[in-house]
């Protein structure tokens, strides 16, 4: 499984205490009302609930609160953003 410096679809940015990754899934055809995301404290899990598929799992770079997760898209780019601890 490729890191995250590797994936070219994922960019990770730290701000304070918030992280946020961007994931570039355009061209999947993918629809945001299918997707359901997931974290635990080192990493995130996209699902496509439509194809019962795992979409992207990415581990993070520093620990964060799994229960903060918040997730929006825009023009085919996802932004899912936690706290850190």
């Amino acid at each position: 499984m490729p890191t995250i410096t590797e994936d070219p679809d994922v960019d990770i940015l730290m701000n304070g205490n918030l992280l946020k990754v961007l994931i570039d899934l355009r061209g999947r055809n993918l629809k945001s009302e299918n997707l359901i995301v997931k974290a635990d404290k080192q990493g995130v899990y996209i699902f496509d609930k439509e194809s019962n598929n795992v979409i992207k799992v990415i581990k993070l770079p520093t620990l964060v609160d799994p229960n903060s997760v918040s997730f929006s898209e825009k023009f085919g780019t996802y932004i899912i953003t936690l706290k850190k601890t």
